[in-house]
């Protein structure tokens, strides 16, 4: 997330809600905007004993329990006593089969182990710095290997950034284009190391209700985290405040989403780029499992209009 600039203007401006930046004072203005608080049930639910029968003599409650027990009796007696008088024994109890082993095992979950050793490399934070100093910071993923990084609007309060990569080296970027309608921005590094890797992009056309993804980003200043879930819905529409656009068809997850997240990669199990990472809906300065990403089809078209324009 990122903090404003002495004098925002409308495409630097983010939302009160928005989970991208690290605070970095306890006087910055609150990152999440109220929502609903936990669901709570509308009643307890209580269970109630029916009603037993009773046998003449019997305690009520007792014949219950105690009836199967005499019928598995009388019927093991009643079968003795007929071996006996069939002049036999009685046959030998048998044993059910054991039911035999399943031909396929369970499929096995997502490798997010390698995802991430793939997809982090691509990832960076994003710092805002005055006066030598950091104020804010959010994440960013490279796409090219001219150090082209999309990122969100509200991360870049300001052109001049400092992105940290995920060995930690430090170099100047500029925020060459925005779109606040989407809330997405292109960064470009001024001077790219040679051996940069980029991310690869995937399709969030594709994308179904509980499919596996992940979050990498830097939550709380916490560089090259990753975070896990499902895609919990989709095509959600956030509503807009003054300051902020109102965004539609947006992905849903509970992969967690915290201050610092925003503008790093939504990822699917196969390590494919397939959304931004923007904001959060709680009640709380904190993930609570519902967070929102800008389809990657969203993002290439906001990526070739920003930088057809450079």
């Amino acid at each position: 997330m990122a903090g404003r600039s002495d004098t925002p203007d409308e495409s630097d401006v983010r939302p009160a809600w928005a989970g991208s930046k690290t605070p970095i004072s306890p006087d910055q203005e609150p990152w999440s905007r109220p929502g609903p608080g936990p669901a709570r049930p509308s009643s307890q639910r209580t269970w109630e004993q029916p009603d037993e029968p009773t046998a003449p003599g019997a305690q009520p409650g007792r014949w219950r329990r105690a009836a199967p027990t005499a019928i598995v009796v009388a019927s093991l007696a009643a079968g003795v006593l007929g071996g006996k008088i069939a002049g036999r024994p009685a046959p030998e109890p048998t044993q059910a089969a054991a039911p035999a082993a399943s031909a396929s095992p369970a499929p096995a979950g997502p490798d997010f182990t390698a995802v991430y050793q793939q997809v982090a490399p691509s990832v960076v934070q994003i710092v805002i710095e005055r006066r030598g100093r950091a104020i804010e910071s959010g994440s960013g993923v490279i796409v090219d290997a001219a150090g082209t990084i999309v990122t969100n609007n509200h991360v870049v309060s300001e052109d001049a950034v400092t992105i940290v990569l995920s060995d930690g080296s430090r170099h100047a970027g500029k925020v060459v284009g925005r779109q606040p309608a989407t809330d997405l921005a292109v960064v470009r590094m001024t001077s790219p190391p040679a051996d940069l890797q980029a991310a690869t992009l995937g399709d969030s056309g594709a994308l179904q209700v509980g499919e596996p993804v992940a979050a990498i980003g830097a939550p709380f200043g916490l560089r090259g985290t990753l975070t896990t879930g499902v895609v919990s819905a989709l095509d959600r529409t956030f509503g807009g405040n003054e300051d902020y656009p109102r965004i539609t068809g947006l992905i849903q997850t509970d992969a967690a989403i915290n201050p610092g997240n925003s503008g790093g990669p939504l990822i699917d199990a196969a390590g494919l780029v397939v959304g931004i990472t923007t904001a959060i809906e709680s009640p709380v300065r904190g993930n609570v499992g519902v967070g929102f990403a800008v389809p990657i089809q969203t993002v290439r078209r906001a990526l070739a209009a920003i930088t057809s324009r450079v």
